[in-house]
């Protein structure tokens, strides 16, 4: 049985959510709990999009704030 992967997700992903969020923490915009909460969301995301094409193996590993 043929099964599919990838080399993992863009790290500047659709609409630079990380980078704006990193660059709201940096400027004080928003605290430490919002910033991982906001990553966590994003990481969950990134997880079901990649799932939602029937990948069979989805890496990890290729998230870092």
């Amino acid at each position: 049985m043929l099964q599919a992967t990838n080399l993992g997700y863009p790290p500047l992903s659709w609409q630079r959510g990380l980078k704006k969020t990193r660059e709201q923490f940096w400027s004080a915009r928003i605290c430490e709990q919002d910033l991982l909460t906001r990553a966590v969301t994003l990481c969950k995301q990134h997880w079901l999009v990649q799932q939602q094409p029937g990948l069979q193996q989805i890496p990890s590993n290729d998230f870092s704030l």
